[in-house]
């Protein structure tokens, strides 16, 4: 939470990305933020995992209040299935 201008980047020719660091580096923290941005395709059903809750249990260490994130992202236009590049 206390993570700030970290850049993370999904390259297509890698085939594994981790995110690896001490306790309390805030790993989970970015898992956290990007599980919050996906959205499934196609027709939702009753779980349709827009909430952090769907992919994370509330515990005492998911305190997110007054936590903010901004995510940024680009594609190419001329092939619109190949997946974002997430540029912050």
């Amino acid at each position: 939470k206390g993570i700030t201008d970290f850049p993370l980047d999904f390259n297509d020719e890698k085939r594994v990305t981790a995110i690896i660091g001490m306790n309390g580096s805030g790993k989970s923290t970015i898992i956290h933020a990007l599980a919050c941005t996906f959205k499934p395709k196609g027709k939702q059903t009753s779980k349709d995992y827009s909430r952090l809750s769907d992919f994370f249990t509330p515990n005492k260490h998911t305190d997110w209040e007054d936590a903010r994130f901004t995510l940024e992202f680009s594609f190419d236009e001329r092939n619109p299935n190949k997946n974002p590049q997430v540029t912050r």
